[in-house]
This record gives C-alpha cells, structure tokens and sequence, in this order.
C-alpha cells in the first residue's frame, strides 16, 4: 500500500514542473527613410534582466530570431555589422561608413524598442 502511494505520488509531482520561463520568437523590418537596411545588425538587451541577442539584418532589411527569446520589453539598437577578417598579409582598408546614424547605434538613445510574448512575435524599425 505504502509503495503504491509512493508511486501515485511520484507520478503526479512529475507532472507538475512549470516548463522554465515563457519564450517567444521576434521578427521584422528595419528600413532608412523607408528603404531597407543591410550589412547590419539588431541588438536585443531586456529591460529587465539583462539577457541579450543579436539578430543579422538581411539583404531585404529583415531580421528573426533564431533561439528562443525570454519574455519581455527588449531595448534595441541597430548596429552596424564588423568588417570581414582580411587574409594574412592583405593591406587594410578603411571600413565604409555606416549608413545608421550614432544615435541609434546605442541602446540607451535609439528610442526603439520591442516587446516579446510568448509564441510568434512582429516589429519593425524605422530610421527617420
């Protein structure tokens, strides 16, 4: 009697996890003056804890997540891509400039930012 009750018991707390924390997943747009960006990137910090990611913006000005995102406000900024690693003994040359102005460059004054809910989630970004 007292092993079936063990039993029951164990059976019934296995059920009873939670999961971990809720995710979502986020995808988008980013575009300049209305056309799209590219050779860059989304960086994702939540408000909240801190966790971060970084997303790559498409030939089209698309971008999506590709893990799994803990729910949550994220601040965001565009940022541009690092320069390709040059071959040994290739002479340098200096990077293009970025087409993304400083300010949105930095999280702190980009002024964007995105909210991830549990399941599928859309936004875009638009550089005035």
């Amino acid at each position: 009697m007292k092993r079936s009750f063990l039993l029951l018991a164990s059976i019934l707390l296995t059920g009873c996890g939670g999961g971990g924390p809720s995710t979502g997943s986020l995808e988008g747009k980013v575009t300049l003056k209305g056309q799209p960006v590219t050779g860059s990137k989304v960086s994702l910090i939540s408000s909240g804890s801190g966790a971060g990611a970084i997303l790559d913006i498409g030939a089209d000005g698309s971008f999506k997540s590709t893990d799994p995102l803990p729910v949550g406000t994220y601040k965001v900024a565009l940022v541009p891509a690092p320069p390709e690693p040059m071959a040994p003994g290739t002479k340098a040359t200096k990077a293009a400039p970025s087409l993304i102005p400083d300010k949105y460059q930095k999280v702190d004054t980009s002024g964007f930012s995105a909210e991830v809910k549990a399941g599928k989630n859309s936004t875009s970004f638009d550089i005035p």
